[in-house]
């Protein structure tokens, strides 16, 4: 008897150590509020980067419609000069990129991108002010007065950007197309409107100057402010379009 009372009195107390052990475990609604906490905050981060994506891409105006060999298109300027240099691997005519024909409006979209890209080019590399121009050789090496003062700086920024430097040939080069399309314009027009070979030999003497082997091209420029803004000059002019 003595026995039993004391094998009972040793269960209580062992079950009487647990019970405190067994009433804290109800935690099951605090961990479930912490979850659905966290879960909220992924919804409102999420929603804030959606917010931030959106307001970036407003920020972005659209890609420029430009002429190219594949007809009109959206380009993204920063993509097409972009720093990575273009795949040297075989591609068939539809995947080779295309090409930007020397149209006023294409001319007019590269100065505003060039002027806004240069800029910061100059801001990123602590560079006080642009040259007074920049000229291309025949050989397509980039030429800056002999008395700017930032002539090393700037081409080692160039160097490390080669994209600015692939925008700035490509908007020389398309505007000394464009420049010698103007100029042959009269005589084309001329020509069209010939309604006799008297006529037609009488015109190409009057532009033979245009049509020899010996046809000097324009002296092209890209002329810049000193914050950084380009226009584009023909033989000390600035380039036109009729």
């Amino acid at each position: 008897m003595i026995n039993n009372l004391a094998h009972v009195a040793n269960y209580t107390e062992q079950a009487a150590r647990q019970l405190p052990s067994n009433t804290a475990r109800p935690s099951a609604p605090a961990d479930s509020t912490t979850k659905e906490d966290s879960f909220a905050d992924i919804l409102t981060l999420t929603d804030k980067a959606k917010a931030a994506a959106e307001t970036d891409k407003a920020a972005k105006p659209a890609p420029p419609a430009m002429m190219t060999d594949k007809g009109r298109m959206n380009i993204d300027l920063d993509s097409y000069f972009s720093n990575t240099p273009p795949s040297t691997g075989f591609f068939n005519l539809n995947e080779l990129p295309p090409l930007l024909m020397p149209s006023a409006e294409n001319i007019s979209a590269l100065t505003e991108h060039v002027s806004t890209r240069f800029k910061q080019l100059l801001a990123d590399y602590n560079i006080p002010s642009a040259p007074e121009k920049i000229t291309f050789d025949n050989a397509g090496k980039m030429q800056v007065p002999i008395d700017y003062p930032y002539a090393n700086e700037l081409h080692g920024a160039l160097e490390e950007n080669i994209g600015m430097g692939r925008e700035l040939r490509a908007l020389n080069a398309l505007s000394s197309h464009a420049a010698a399309i103007q100029e042959r314009m009269p005589f084309i027009e001329e020509m069209g409107n010939a309604s006799s070979k008297a006529e037609t030999d009488r015109i190409i003497a009057k532009y033979s100057h245009l049509l020899s082997d010996n046809n000097s091209h324009k002296s092209m420029a890209l002329i810049f402010s000193s914050e950084g803004d380009v226009s584009v000059t023909a033989d000390g002019e600035p380039i036109k379009f009729s």
